[in-house]
């Protein structure tokens, strides 16, 4: 595989995660995940083709983990923590909870938005 089509297929997976694809359902409905991909993915195997997604995937949840500690530090410094909880989800909530506990608010906010995107494939807002 050359570099040029490796950044290729890299560039339209990263596509796919702006467009929601969590890790999850690339795996699990691999054939509209193959088929979405299209002929990008010509001349790779389909594990070359996972390993692309990997380390795509990771560099882009590293990227969202940033922004998501600047959000938790925004959210708990406006005084608006109580009402992010109430918007949660509480399974995705009460599982941080048993994991996580005791922890500071900002680090169960950052725990929490990662795992909403990968459950949901979109930010947690409020």
């Amino acid at each position: 595989m050359s570099i040029r089509t490796e950044a290729t297929l890299a560039a339209t997976l990263r596509e796919m995660i702006a467009q929601g694809w969590t890790d999850s359902e690339a795996h699990d409905k691999k054939e509209a995940f193959f088929h979405r991909i299209g002929n990008v993915a010509d001349g790779f195997t389909e594990d070359q083709v996972y390993e692309v997604w990997g380390y795509v995937y990771e560099d882009v949840m590293d990227e969202f983990k940033t922004n998501w500690e600047v959000t938790a530090r925004n959210i708990i410094h406006s005084g608006l923590y109580e009402a992010a909880e109430v918007f949660m989800d509480d399974d995705i909530r009460e599982d941080l909870n048993r994991e996580m506990a005791p922890c500071t608010e900002e680090a169960f906010l950052v725990a929490y938005m990662d795992r909403h995107y990968r459950k949901y494939g979109a930010a947690f807002v409020i």
